[in-house]
């Protein structure tokens, strides 16, 4: 009686009800089947609003005899029983504990390892795992068996997938008398399939590249960086390393011997993250007028390529500022800085070699143009900035087109570097960042660059895009 009043109440009430009856199909898979039978008629007659009809239906099949009848009402229940255990099916396999894939980055030049956990209930010692991939996420395209019966929650995969791929693994247990021993032997699935989890891997950049046909390049995302990159009113980025960029792109294809034309796709990232993408297979390389410096190759895991542009330091301050030289400006001065530059490094030099009174203080921004905000605030609040040179004079000439000679520069001698600073800090060599595994890349690159120092394509490429950048702000 209290099954017949169950049912009642699951019919008159399913959402009640519902947790029972999905508890009831996760354990008892039959009951849970013929429990739903009488529910399955019940919402099929609810949803099709046919009763009348079904009525009159078998008012004409009771004449035309019992058999027929008979053969009809066997064929509902048969379909009642199908569409309950369908729905049975359904959810158990949705509360069934399944494997959980843990998330993996884009990896270029390393190997696959996939790791998950798993909560199943069953003893844990007899637990292995089997682990598909495919090019699918419904793995229908190109399946392959990675392993068939592994016993630990990890699976490193020797070969290289060179492209993106889905896989998927499920909780298993060996037949009985099978050999453990075997990778291959037969298995008994404990758990219902993982949700599939897409894996990009390549054996390197240049494969990577080989193979989409398209080149991850990451640079700044400042605004404005002088001619090397500005914004047009478009939105669109443009200047000296964004050409120079499209042209090692143009010539890295034919160097390759690929049929199709390479494809750039240009990421603007924050600088503090920039110099860490090559090392992580984000980047294939970042150009945003970055100094090449050992330190940074150490730190980041890069290799700096053979430099495209050599500049210096210059101090940025108000036009009605006068300065006999860098040197005797700073003492007592509030300096900005772009944080975590080769700038920032220098003036922090300059810092420590004071005391007192006469000690600057370095204040940080995140860019540049931040910097020249405050020094041109009514109220400034530092004296001066100090930067790049050709960023010091777009910012000049910046000023220049929008509210007058507001700001002027003057460029560090030899004498205004800190007595501390070695040789290579006194001088700025613009470079791309490429992984520092990437030897052929790297390579290529250097090659390409020489090239076009040695047919003045460099120096032609700069003057042109000096004269652009004048055209862009003298724009309304």
């Amino acid at each position: 009686m209290d099954v017949v009043l169950d049912i009642l109440g699951f019919l008159g009430n399913p959402v009640k009800y519902w947790k029972v009856y999905a508890d009831l199909a996760e354990t008892h898979r039959w009951t849970a089947v013929f429990v739903g039978v009488p529910a399955v008629i019940y919402l099929s007659y609810i949803g099709l609003g046919q009763l009348y009809g079904l009525i009159e239906r078998y008012r004409d099949v009771l004449r035309l005899g019992a058999l027929r009848a008979t053969a009809i009402s066997a064929s509902i229940l048969i379909l009642a029983l199908v569409g309950s255990y369908a729905i049975v099916h359904v959810i158990a396999q949705a509360r069934s504990v399944r494997p959980v894939l843990e998330r993996s980055d884009l990896l270029i030049g390393r190997q696959i390892v996939l790791n998950w956990s798993y909560a199943g209930k069953d003893q844990q010692d007899e637990v292995r795992y089997e682990v598909q991939s495919a090019k699918d996420e419904r793995f229908a395209e190109d399946l392959r068996i990675e392993h068939r019966c592994i016993p630990g929650k990890f699976l490193l995969i020797p070969r290289d997938f060179n492209e993106t791929r889905y896989v998927r693994v499920r909780a298993v247990t060996l037949e009985e008398g099978a050999d453990v021993s075997k990778p291959d032997g037969e298995n008994r699935p404990l758990s219902p399939w993982s949700e599939a989890l897409p894996v990009t891997q390549y054996r390197n950049a240049l494969e990577r590249i080989t193979r989409t046909g398209q080149v991850e390049i990451y640079t700044s995302d400042s605004l404005n960086q002088g001619f090397f990159m500005f914004t047009k009113r478009d939105g669109q980025a443009t200047g000296f390393d964004i050409a120079l960029a499209r042209m090692i792109v143009s010539k890295l294809g034919r160097r390759l011997g690929l049929s199709r034309e390479l494809k750039p796709l240009f990421v603007p990232v924050p600088w503090e993250r920039l110099l860490s993408t090559p090392a992580s297979g984000k980047a294939d390389f970042v150009i945003a007028s970055v100094t090449s410096r050992p330190e940074r190759e150490r730190q980041f895991g890069i290799k700096f390529s053979v430099p495209y542009y050599q500049t210096t330091l210059s101090l940025i301050h108000r036009a009605d500022t006068s300065i006999r030289s860098v040197r005797d400006a700073l003492p007592g001065k509030r300096v900005g800085v772009q944080d975590q530059t080769t700038s920032d490094a220098i003036v922090t030099l300059i810092e420590k070699g004071y005391t007192g009174r006469k000690k600057p203080s370095v204040v940080r921004f995140r860019q540049s143009l931040e910097a020249l905000e405050k020094l041109q605030a009514a109220t400034a609040a530092i004296d001066f900035v100090v930067a790049d040179t050709p960023f010091a004079i777009g910012a000049v000439q910046m000023t220049r087109a929008s509210t007058g000679d507001v700001l002027a520069s003057t460029e560090f001698t030899a004498a205004d570097f800190p007595p501390t600073a070695s040789a290579d800090m006194r001088s700025e060599p613009y470079a791309i960042a490429i992984r520092s595994a990437e030897t052929k890349l790297v390579e290529h690159i250097n090659a390409i660059l020489n090239e076009l120092n040695d047919a003045g394509a460099l120096h032609a490429l700069e003057e042109r895009m000096k004269s652009e950048y004048l055209v862009f702000l003298r724009q309304p």
